[in-house]
């Protein structure tokens, strides 16, 4: 959960060799809860035979879509979304959200990056005087 102008958000960072692609999975804890619960009602969640833990999609169905078919918010359920098959639903949340990963690799953004941990870093230390 976040501070500042996205107090309470509750944002996903999937991060792998591949992937990484933060958005946020829900405008606050309640709606996130609101949405899991959704799931029930929707019968998105199986027993998987292997363990007793519940599961989305299984049955054959990707997760992703299990839950966009019935018009839940996929993002706010802990399923690995690849980016692969699905960056442009990702991409459309991320520049709903803010995020301008493209900016990522710039140059630019990198020393501005740095700027802003340098001043974050002066402002905590102890004036000298």
């Amino acid at each position: 959960m976040l501070t500042g102008d996205r107090e309470g958000e509750v944002w996903r960072y999937q991060i792998d060799a591949d992937d990484w692609n933060p958005l946020r999975a829900a405008p606050s804890l309640a709606t996130l809860f609101t949405e899991w619960t959704n799931g029930f009602a929707a019968n998105v969640y199986d027993r998987s035979p292997y363990d007793s833990w519940l599961h989305i999609g299984y049955g054959g169905g990707r997760p992703f879509e299990v839950l966009r078919e019935r018009a839940l918010d996929p993002f706010a359920f802990p399923v690995h979304i690849s980016s692969y098959p699905y960056a442009d639903v990702i991409r459309a949340r991320q520049q709903e959200c803010g995020v301008d990963v493209d900016r990522a690799d710039q140059y630019e953004s990198h020393e501005e990056l740095l700027d802003a941990i340098n001043a974050a870093r002066a402002s905590l230390r102890p004036d000298p005087h």
